[in-house]
């Protein structure tokens, strides 16, 4: 009998799909919406190792440093690809974030101009959270916890379409 992981462990893998492309990737959001095609292997590569998101729980230090990085360029990938047949599939993960962004346009610009400001350059006497949050008319703590809710929140949707989707 084939055992399925939890409701949980899966939100939590597609979340940190979600929060790899999102901050590891300049094109990210793009990726997810369907307006740039998904990396290549070597950029997912490059991704996991830029230690800007935690590694997978199931991978241990010891078994990466006994990897030849061919052999860790195909782990990452595969590790990648399964997160993305967990979310429903890439026409899944971009038909969903359109209607995501659509359905929630403030929520959704917040998040992108954390993403674009924080990240990138702002106004010279606020910071740039601050920057984002005037520009939206909420508190920098808002800011930060929209970000932060941001890639569960989309996995969550993400993993109630693919049922939907696998159901049929």
């Amino acid at each position: 009998m084939r055992q399925t992981k939890s409701y949980i462990w899966q939100v939590e893998r597609v979340a940190n799909f979600i929060e790899l492309l999102l901050s590891c990737h300049p094109q990210g959001i793009g990726i997810l919406l369907g307006n740039f095609p998904p990396p290549e292997s070597k950029i997912i590569h490059e991704m996991y190792n830029s230690k800007r998101v935690r590694m997978p729980d199931d991978f241990k230090p010891t078994q990466r440093s006994n990897m030849t990085e061919a052999e860790q360029i195909v782990y990452d990938r595969e590790y990648f690809d399964e997160s993305v047949k967990i979310a429903g599939g890439w026409e899944n993960i971009t038909n969903i974030c359109k209607e995501y962004k659509k359905s929630m346009p403030r929520y959704w610009r917040i998040v992108i101009e954390h993403i674009k400001y924080v990240s990138g350059s702002a106004e010279r006497f606020m910071s740039k959270l601050e920057y984002v949050a005037a520009r939206n008319g909420i508190s920098s703590n808002t800011v930060m916890k929209y970000r932060r809710e941001f890639p569960e929140k989309l996995a969550t949707f993400l993993l109630i379409s693919a049922c939907d989707y696998n159901v049929d």
